[in-house]
């Protein structure tokens, strides 16, 4: 997973997710391609792993956009 600038003045930025099972299966997908669960997951994973302060986060209803089988917790 890595961001690249993105546009004609490079203001704005891309996620891509590199996915396979073998270097010769190998997909990069971009954040245009992934879906707004994954995109939602990875936010929240995101701000859990920044937050160098031990701040409180508070995240309302995390499963929203998850699929069922991925959101129930074991």
């Amino acid at each position: 997973m890595w961001t690249e600038y993105v546009g004609k003045f490079k203001t704005d930025a891309m996620l891509y997710c590199k996915e396979g099972w073998n270097e010769e299966d190998d997909c990069v997908v971009d954040a245009r391609g992934m879906s707004d669960g994954t995109l939602r997951f990875l936010a929240i994973v995101t701000a859990m792993l920044i937050n160098e302060s031990n701040k409180l986060i508070v995240i309302e209803e995390a499963d929203n956009g998850l699929h069922p089988s991925r959101a129930e917790i074991y």
